[in-house]
């Protein structure tokens, strides 16, 4: 059985990614989806953190998606660079481009959740795969 927060991930990629009628849509959902993650994260993770788990992200999804490496993405070994990941994915045909994206997205969940636990990364990345981005604002930042 799949874990809740695991099971939003895979609803959002269903509505944002699969469901995107092109390569090009499916290019600027999953920029729309990074900046959300990157403004959830980059305040507890820092920029460096975010690029981090960006880049390994992207490794790792480059074993059935060879076509995302790092060259071709251009992520530097210091920064994200999501707008070439953007331009990578609009040029695949939309299949191709569709499984990059939800691969790269599944690898970062499960990176993050590895590194965090499940219930932070629940927490932390929740109003994403809800499709409430605004909610990140609404989050508690009590200690």
């Amino acid at each position: 059985m799949e874990r809740p927060e695991t099971e939003l991930l895979h609803a959002f990629v269903s509505r944002h990614i699969d469901a995107a009628r092109d390569a090009g849509a499916v290019a600027d959902a999953t920029l729309a989806t990074w900046i959300s993650i990157d403004r959830a994260l980059q305040p507890i993770l820092g920029k460096g953190g975010v690029a981090g788990l960006y880049r390994r992200s992207l490794h790792l999804a480059t074993d059935q998606h060879p076509w995302l490496s790092p060259e071709t993405t251009q992520a530097s070994a210091r920064d994200a660079d999501p707008d070439a990941l953007h331009a990578v994915l609009a040029r695949r045909p939309t299949a191709e481009a569709q499984a990059g994206a939800a691969s790269f997205l599944r690898h970062f969940d499960a990176l993050l959740s590895s590194l965090v636990g499940p219930a932070l990364t629940a927490r932390l990345l929740g109003p994403v795969w809800a499709g409430n981005p605004g909610a990140l604002n609404e989050q508690d930042t009590r200690q």
